[in-house]
This record gives structure tokens, sequence and C-alpha cells, in this order.
């Protein structure tokens, strides 16, 4: 409320200074598939607190899911909770070499900023992005007049996400158990869905770390069997060794690359890095053990009778008070009838999925389109979960000096960087699901009026705003 006092201190709505900042968005790296980013001009403001309370809430997540890994691995009959394929199986329960069980994520929460309530929306594992997203965004905003007058009265700083998860990842292969001086790392993924202008200033800060860093598309990834005296491997088709790997590449397009349901050259990149990775000849951060915390199934397994055997008391009321009711939407586990009936109560997922990829909530559209949609994805491929209340605060777009501030709902992830808290990401939104394409903003994240030093989260990192 007070930032937005201060802009409308400005002339009303500080014309001048939204146009400061969607310039630089039009000139900046802020792009996702080809368009540049749309932000709120009203950020997040985390103050000392707040940062304690999710950082709390990230711990008691990770322990909670550090136990159903646990739990996975060690007992076949848990297995069975999982509907997953015998290969995927097998993947994730190949030994990895480090401690480590979900290297980087992102947890995102519909938080009510008032009484503190919240509910998860998903957990994020591998793919986790959005870090150059938070930058450029914060950038924009710190040029402007509004900013400038809201830091007469307070310290306030953009976080940086980029070098918390670049010393936790070096952390994690440090005790990786076949570790190699002055390793090759290989930031991997399909071409046609990574965030390239992330993969450059990721790259960039592996190398000023002293790390050799390369982008490596799947398709790109060869094996070597060590023939002409090299070593066996994972290489590029430069013929660049990889020593290890940061995985962008989400688990399912693997699968799907695997099982021959993409090109023969992705095919062929994903059998490489499977083979060095089975042959543990590639340190893979992260394995594939972090799909049991990323796949949709996992709210439903969280609730089973199985899992709360293996939680405490205090982690089985975090589970009932938190995780959405959760079910494959099939007859045998829920009514469907009772879906088609109360839409504005339930949202569609698929089971495996990213980037709200086939996400439909019910209360976005008509009665005679919902009941298309249920029918439509009736099976194992989609979940169904119960539909999350949403808490809205102000906001506007720069892109237009006019937009009046109005309510647009909230949506908070906050970053795992190995098992602690590294920071965060906000979006926002006026439909039923908070995603670009419905229209959805990347709302910046400042920190105000932190002592991190006394937080003592040593992820979570301030960054000097980029102004020139």
């Amino acid at each position: 409320d007070e930032y937005a006092r201060c802009m409308e201190s400005l002339d009303g709505n500080d014309a001048a200074g939204k146009a400061i900042a969607q310039d630089y968005l039009e000139h900046s790296t802020a792009i996702y598939k080809g368009e540049v980013i749309r932000i709120g001009y009203i950020p997040k403001l985390f103050d000392g607190p707040m940062l304690k309370f999710i950082d709390s809430v990230q711990q008691t997540t990770y322990h909670i899911l550090e136990k159903v890994i646990d739990k996975y691995m060690a007992d076949p009959e848990y297995r069975k909770l999982f509907e997953f394929s015998d290969e995927l199986d097998r993947l994730i329960r190949i030994p990895c070499g480090y401690d480590c069980k979900i290297p980087i994520g992102r947890f995102d929460i519909f938080l009510n900023e008032e009484d503190l309530s919240f509910k998860f929306c998903e957990f994020n594992t591998d793919g986790s992005s959005a870090m150059n997203e938070d930058r450029e965004s914060t950038n924009s905003l710190s040029r402007t007049p509004t900013f400038d007058a809201f830091s007469k009265k307070h310290k306030i700083v953009p976080q940086e996400l980029f070098d918390g998860w670049v010393d936790a990842f070096m952390e994690i292969y440090d005790s990786y158990d076949a570790k190699v001086e002055n390793p090759t790392i290989a930031i991997v993924d399909f071409d046609h869905s990574a965030s390239h202008t992330e993969f450059d200033e990721f790259q960039r800060r592996f190398e000023q770390k002293g790390m050799h860093t390369v982008i490596a598309w799947v398709p790109e990834l060869e094996y070597r069997e060590g023939e002409a005296g090299g070593d066996a491997g994972l290489y590029t088709k430069g013929g660049q060794k990889i020593d290890v790997v940061y995985r962008r590449a989400v688990t399912a397009e693997i699968m799907e690359a695997l099982e021959g349901k993409r090109t023969p050259e992705e095919q062929a990149g994903a059998q490489a890095l499977v083979r060095a990775y089975e042959r543990h000849e590639v340190c893979l951060i992260g394995s594939f053990k972090t799909q049991i915390a990323h796949c949709k199934q996992i709210f439903q397994v969280l609730h089973n009778d199985a899992t709360s055997a293996i939680l405490t008391p205090e982690e089985r009321d975090f589970v009932r008070e938190h995780v959405p009711m959760t079910a494959f939407l099939t007859p045998n586990q829920v009514n469907i009838d009772e879906v088609k009936a109360n839409k504005d109560e339930w949202i569609i997922k698929p089971s495996d999925s990213y980037g709200s990829t086939g996400v439909f909530a019910g209360i976005d559209y008509e009665q005679a389109e919902w009941e298309k949609l249920v029918e439509q994805n009736t099976g194992m491929d989609h979940i169904v979960q119960t539909y999350c209340k949403q808490y809205a605060t102000p906001n506007c777009k720069p892109n237009s000096a006019d937009e009046p501030l109005a309510p647009w709902n909230n949506l908070i992830g906050y970053y795992n960087y190995g098992g602690k808290f590294g920071g965060l990401f906000n979006r926002a939104g006026q439909k039923g699901i908070i995603v670009g394409y419905a229209g959805g903003i990347t709302v910046p994240t400042f920190l105000v009026d932190c002592d991190l030093e006394e937080l003592d989260l040593p992820y979570l990192r301030e960054r000097i705003p980029e102004r020139n």
C-alpha cells in the first residue's frame, strides 16, 4: 500500500516511471518463448519476519519430501502408490552419488498475506526457472521515480537468484562420490523448452566461479565408449567431455524421448545421458528421484495413510492444512458427476507436466464447456484437485500509462537450493490460473529493511540493482 501511494503521489500514476520501466524491458533479456514478459508495476515486498516464515515453510516441506523419497527408495509396496512406468522407476532408483534429495526446486503457494494461511499449488524441481525474469523485472522498476521515492524511506534491494544456486550446486558436486578436479559443467535441456537468456546468465555465473561451463541441448549429447585413449562417458558433439550436468530438462520430456515420442536425435541424446548416468560416468544434478516430488501425484500420496505413518504429528497437520485434496480424474477415485456439477471447486491438471500446460480451472469456464473438459480429460493422465482461493492485491502493468490499480491474484514461489531457502518468484493473474498465456504477469520481488546476515539464510542474497 505504501509503495502504491508513492506511485500515486507522482502525477497520479507515475506515467514517466512506467515508460522507463517498459522501455527497459523492451531492450532487455526478459524474453520468454520469444515474447517480452509482462510485469506488475507494484512489486512484492518481503521483510525479515516474512522471509523467516517462508524459510520455515521451505524447511518443513523439504523434510517431508525427503521422507517420501527415502520411503520410495526403500519400500517396494510404497512405490505402488505412484503411477510410474517400469523404466522411470528404474531410473529413479539408480544411485546418484550424493545425498541431496532435491537439489533445486520452486514450490508455489497461494498465500493469504494477512493471516499467513496458504495452500500449495505445485512442486517444481529440475526445470525450475524464472531467475532471469525476476532479475530483469527488478532492474526495470529500480530505474523509476516510484522506486526512488520509496527507497528514501526504506532499504529496498532485489534478490540475487543466480549465485546462491551456483554455490549450492558446487557444494552438492563437492559431496559427489566420484568428483573430479576442474569439472566441465553442462546445462542440459531441450532447445524448444529452454529459457535461453537465463542459460546464458547461468553459464556466465558458473564461469565467474572458475567452472568451465557449456550449454548442451539433448540432441547434441553423445555417449562414447572410450576408444582411442579417451575416457568413456557423456560428450558434446564437439568432443567436450561432460563431468556434471545441471539438468534443466524435465523428466517427462526425457521419458518421451526415450520412448521414441520425440525426434530420433532427441531419443539418441536422451539415451546417451541415461547410459552415462547409469554407468556412474556423469554426475546428474538433479537425479531422476526428483520426479517423486515433481509429479502432480505427490499431493495424493502425501495424504495417503502410508505417508502419514512416516511423518511426525506436526508434519501430518502441515499436510492436512496446506496440501489440497488431489486424485486421478477417474471414476474409481472421484465422483465424476460431482466434479462436473461443482465446477468452481475444481481444477484439472496433467499428472506430469510443467508450465501450466493443459491446466483447466472450472471457474474460468461455462458449465457446458467444463463438463466437456472433464469428459475429455478423464483418465490416469490427469488429476483433479480442489481449487484454492487466491489472495488479491492491487497492481497494474507499466505498458499502459493510464491503467488503474486493480485486484490481481497472487502466487508466490519459493526456491529450494540444496535443501535450503534460496529466494522468491512472484506472479499474479486475474483468471482461475496464474500463468502468462492466461494474462498473468511477473511481479518483481524486493527485500525491504532486511539484515540477511542476522536472518541466517545462506543462499538468499541481496543484489545491487543494475541501473546502467
